[in-house]
């Protein structure tokens, strides 16, 4: 069990120990945090919304990221692009449109 983000990075370096080149975390309502292989720690906490549906947020996160780091090859960006459509994801009945996405990025 983890309680801290402190907690998060110590797991997480274990993970690394085993063969992980990165590991990123999705903290639910905390946001996420990404320990890369260079062992920063990037963290990236939620916008305020309302909550619709939290399905399909840790997926999207994921997703975002994978999409930012081919396009930037920039972990800090990618983490932030995979914030913005998990958070979008939450605030839409359905999974975040590209719109949703760009407008929550903007304001992270």
């Amino acid at each position: 069990e983890t309680k801290t983000e402190e907690d998060i990075v110590k797991y997480a370096k274990k993970v690394q120990e085993m063969g992980a080149r990165n590991v990123l975390v999705s903290r639910a309502k905390d946001g996420a945090t990404l320990i890369d292989e260079n062992g920063n720690v990037t963290t990236f906490g939620n916008v305020d919304g309302k909550v619709v549906n939290s399905v399909g947020c840790g997926d999207s996160m994921v997703a975002g990221f994978v999409a930012g780091y081919i396009n930037k090859k920039d972990y800090a960006y990618a983490l932030k692009l995979g914030a913005a459509c998990g958070n979008a994801t939450a605030f839409s009945e359905e999974l975040a449109t590209a719109d949703e996405i760009e407008h929550v990025f903007d304001i992270m």
